[in-house]
């Protein structure tokens, strides 16, 4: 899904960029740096996090870390990170996510951005869809709900959406590996 350029947008690209030099300078108090965010119209502060002690907290163990629990989620593991990022949807298929134009509340957010420096597209930052909204964690910050729309211009243009896996399409996807193997 196609996400356009707005004000919006631009102010929360511009908030957000200034509590990263708050944070990489380690001046100001963080916290109130990404509550300011969460005062935004469209932004809501679900979750608040110190964000000194959340700095290796990021947006992908909030999903699948915290909400979706996935066995195969280690967010110390640099290969799969690298997998994650630079084949989002490839990776999720294989563990048994199905993409949706048409997204239910539970499903996962993924916001693809085209870096310069990467041959191709890229997963910028994820999230959790829930009722037209999307509830995720910007970067050492607070957890907010927001409209799907309504993220930093550095994480792009596009969103996809996948449904989670269901028991019996994990057990289809058990028994195709099997085959493969």
């Amino acid at each position: 899904m196609f996400i356009g350029y707005s004000p919006e947008r631009s102010e929360l690209t511009e908030k957000l960029s200034a509590r990263r030099n708050i944070l990489l300078h380690a001046g100001g108090d963080r916290v109130d740096a990404f509550d300011e965010i969460g005062k935004m119209p469209g932004m809501e502060v679900i979750e608040r996090f110190d964000s000194a002690n959340s700095h290796y907290f990021d947006c992908r163990d909030y999903v699948f870390g915290r909400r979706r629990r996935e066995k195969w989620y280690d967010p110390r593991s640099d290969a799969l990170e690298e997998t994650m990022l630079g084949h989002p949807a490839n990776f999720l298929i294989s563990q048994g996510y199905n993409h949706t134009e048409t997204p239910l509340s539970g499903d996962v957010a993924v916001y693809i951005h085209n870096p310069s420096w990467y041959p191709g597209p890229r997963a910028a930052h994820w999230g959790i869809y829930d009722q037209g909204k999307v509830i995720s964690k910007f970067g050492a910050g607070h957890v907010y709900r927001h409209s799907f729309d309504l993220v930093p211009n550095f994480y792009g243009n596009r969103v996809l959406f996948f449904h989670p896996p269901t028991p019996r399409r994990m057990k289809i996807w058990a028994w195709f590996r099997r085959l493969l193997d």
